[in-house]
């Protein structure tokens, strides 16, 4: 089983409009795309009501995005293109902030390559990748001739590689049966490519095998050669549904956009929630299942607490919404420091209603944090070079979590078949490996940005002018002499 396109959505984009001309009395602006760790660019060809279009789309989370005016006269003068091309390159510059706006459907559209899209249809139209995952999730669901179709849940999801709809069972009395909830997944690049779907049914039956009531049991779990599909209820929502109050079935961008309003949670349900999120982990890691996308989405408010769901998707190897923060920090290596990282990200959101903690303003960020919490986010997101991250185990034993009480499984409930265990260690290794050369990839990038930036200085400047004039003084005297 192979992915059909390997590419990490979560990968720093940078997009640069390199050229423009004019075609048929419009402008078209040529934007180069690249994504980090990929040396092979693309370029997308768009006109500004193409811009407009995705505006629009993308208005409903209120995210800062500036577009500029529209011009109804001189749009094609070469004074006007060149100050509207600096905006929308500004437009792209925000675009590319983070994975939550340009992994999304829309973003992903917009900036799908003319090898993959319909010029005749309009670039928001659902063309390449997204063609792609559509096709591929509409036929797995067929294939399970037990379920029928009801409808589809459009970009309800932060990625855009990830199809929900909802079912009822077939048969004569469909009608009266309950709604379920599919969801599907696609391999992704971190997949192990030796692995079957025999091995992949075999490892899903391993994750249903887990009797822990921190972790859903999915009600029907597939795979096949494309990805990995769920079958489960419809619950009504999830935990970050509830801190938004806001239904599961609307779209990502609306329903937790920066206008809405949020609610953050008590210390002591924060503690409580957190700490079953750990036994679930610590579970998972024990065994291991590289679950590394723990976040609010996929935590499930019960009457008895919580439930992580979705972990059988940890199998297809896609990339964590945090992975981008992960490669940034230098105290994030193994797999177990992923799973930390992640639920110091779910952590700040239960506290602050914000989805991403922002990294690049630590300090500040955790200063606004109630002071309970300091201590544990300094540690996941501030931690000391000498001493790394804490591991799950010491996490449960902080002031915040050590007197919550939970449910404990003993490892000894937990039989795994021999092959099982050594396709999750390889998968593991995938993970790290991956996350460790890319690591690697962007220090020394950053060491070359802050290179240039330290020659390009004004400081620089003054000294290697000096330097120049010293030298022609210098010659001008010896011919002289």
């Amino acid at each position: 089983m192979a992915p059909d396109a390997i590419v990490d959505p979560t990968h720093p984009l940078t997009c640069t409009i390199c050229d423009w001309n004019i075609n048929g009395g419009h402008v078209e602006y040529e934007i180069e795309c690249k994504r980090a760790f990929d040396e092979t660019p693309w370029r997308v060809v768009r006109r500004y009501r193409e811009f407009d279009a995705l505006h629009r789309q993308l208005r409903s989370f209120g995210a800062p995005l500036r577009l500029p005016p529209k011009y109804v006269f001189g749009c094609t003068k070469e004074r006007v293109v060149k100050a509207r091309l600096s905006e929308l390159q500004g437009y792209l510059n925000a675009l590319t902030v983070s994975p939550v706006l340009y992994a999304s459907p829309h973003v992903v559209a917009f900036l799908t390559a003319e090898a993959y899209a319909d010029r005749g249809a309009h670039p928001a139209n659902t063309t390449g990748p997204l063609l792609y995952v559509r096709n591929a999730f509409l036929t797995a669901v067929r294939n399970r001739h037990q379920w029928t179709l009801c409808s589809m849940w459009e970009n309800v999801g932060w990625r855009y590689n990830k199809g929900f709809a909802s079912v009822r069972l077939s048969g004569g009395a469909s009608r009266k049966e309950p709604m379920h909830l599919v969801s599907w997944m696609p391999l992704g690049i971190d997949h192990c490519r030796e692995v079957g779907i025999e091995d992949m049914e075999m490892l899903l039956q391993v994750i249903r095998d887990i009797k822990s009531p921190y972790i859903s049991d999915a009600g029907e779990a597939w795979a096949d050669r494309r990805g990995v599909g769920l079958v489960a209820p419809i619950y009504d929502g999830t935990l970050r549904d509830h801190l938004y109050k806001s239904r599961a079935d609307e779209a990502f961008l609306l329903k937790y956009g920066f206008d809405r309003q949020v609610y953050s949670l008590e210390r002591v349900d924060v503690c409580f929630i957190g700490r079953q999120v750990l036994e679930a982990l610590q579970i998972l890691h024990s065994i291991p299942v590289p679950f590394v996308n723990v976040h609010c989405g996929n935590v499930l408010v019960t009457d008895m607490g919580c439930e992580i769901l979705d972990v059988e998707f940890a199998l297809c190897g896609q990339p964590s919404l945090y992975r981008a923060a992960m490669i940034r920090s230098t105290s994030v290596n193994t797999l177990e420091d992923m799973m930390v990282f992640a639920f110091g990200e779910l952590i700040y959101e239960l506290i602050t209603g914000f989805i991403v903690f922002p990294d690049h303003t630590p300090e500040q960020a955790i200063a606004l944090c109630p002071a309970p919490f300091h201590d544990l986010l300094k540690s996941v997101f501030q931690p000391q070079v000498s001493n790394g991250l804490p591991s799950l185990e010491e996490l449960t034993k902080t002031p915040l979590f050590a007197n919550v009480p939970v449910v404990r499984m003993s490892k000894k409930e937990i039989s795994i078949p021999g092959r099982a265990k050594r396709l999750l260690d390889k998968l593991t290794l995938n993970i790290e490996k991956r996350l460790q050369e890319e690591q690697i990839q962007f220090s020394k990038i950053r060491k070359l940005e802050e290179w240039q930036q330290f020659i390009n200085s004004e400081e620089q400047r003054t000294i290697r002018k000096k330097i120049v004039q010293a030298e022609q003084l210098k010659m001008t005297k010896n011919a002289n002499s």
